[in-house]
């Protein structure tokens, strides 16, 4: 049918079941934060009264404020994750556009090489120990450094910034060479501006791996004020799972709070601070994700 100079086709079969689909997706894909999010709140005996928890019956914050009550040890150990999330983003989004940037460019010498080599580190590590005794051999231990440093890079993203770099014309910068510009100019002043879409996604691949960090610190880390946020929830959250008799402490000391309710808190209180990032990137994000993920 036509209507103010348009065509527009009828809906057909495959555009119902898909619609259909794309909505069970989407609810499969909400649901799970949903639901986390309103165990948060619950009181436990409105946990005990139902099996599935679905339609919200009541509303507390003795979880959150349980979680809190860490006081200094919460607010310091937040800090330390903002620091590390900056800083290592700032660290990683510098080596990466380097790097990447260098081994776009084929008149480079070894490139080929370096480009296997990032290649075969997506599929071969040297293992644990040995990872330890390097990380321990250059004086990361107990420092806030090691939650930064050995993962400064990460070979898939150099791969995508690489590959998006390929698909900018090179006219561009062959006429900047013509009026004088040399590899950093280049790279800064018409490199760099045309490539928001994938340095901002790479910056929030990049950011979320930082936030969430609390492998290398476990590992890594034994002085407590150095201890990220993730590693705090994980620590609290084991401690009260685990600890014989505590459930009923805490029922004197604080509130009704049971493990299922904490577990969920902690997941919300770990979750927002880096999802609130997203609304600012999300523009960017799909158009990065696409053209770096295409050889040029």
């Amino acid at each position: 049918m036509k209507k103010a100079g348009k065509t527009y086709d009828k809906p057909i079969l495959f555009d119902y079941i898909n619609t259909i689909g794309l909505s069970i997706l989407a609810l499969v894909m909400i649901f799970p934060m949903y639901y986390t999010l309103i165990i948060s709140f619950a009181r436990p005996r409105a946990l005990l009264a139902s099996e599935l928890y679905i339609l919200p019956t009541s509303f507390t914050l003795e979880t959150y404020q349980f979680i809190f009550a860490g006081g200094r040890q919460i607010l310091n150990s937040f800090f330390v994750s903002v620091f590390v999330t900056v800083v290592g983003v700032t660290l990683s989004m510098v080596l990466s556009t380097i790097l990447a940037y260098a081994i776009s460019k084929p008149q480079v010498p070894f490139t080929k090489g370096i480009n296997v080599y990032i290649i075969i580190t997506l599929f071969f590590n040297a293992g644990l120990v040995p990872y330890y005794l390097t990380v321990q051999a250059v004086g990361l231990i107990n420092t806030i450094w090691v939650m930064m440093v050995p993962m400064a890079i990460n070979a898939f993203f150099i791969v995508l910034m690489r590959n998006y770099f390929q698909s900018l014309p090179t006219s561009l910068e062959e006429s900047a060479r013509m009026d004088g510009a040399n590899d950093l100019a280049i790279l800064i002043r018409i490199i760099l501006p045309l490539s928001k879409p994938i340095l901002a996604t790479v910056s929030l691949f990049y950011a979320v791996d930082r936030w969430n960090e609390w492998w290398h610190p476990m590992l890594f880390i034994s002085d407590s004020n150095l201890m990220p946020l993730q590693l705090v929830l994980r620590h609290m959250l084991i401690n009260v799972v685990s600890t014989p008799g505590l459930g009923s402490a805490l029922r004197q000391a604080h509130a009704p709070i049971y493990a299922r309710s904490l577990q969920m808190a902690v997941v919300v209180v770990a979750m927002v601070p880096i999802m609130s990032l997203y609304p600012f990137l999300q523009k960017y994000f799909s158009k990065g994700i696409m053209l770096g993920a295409v050889k040029g």
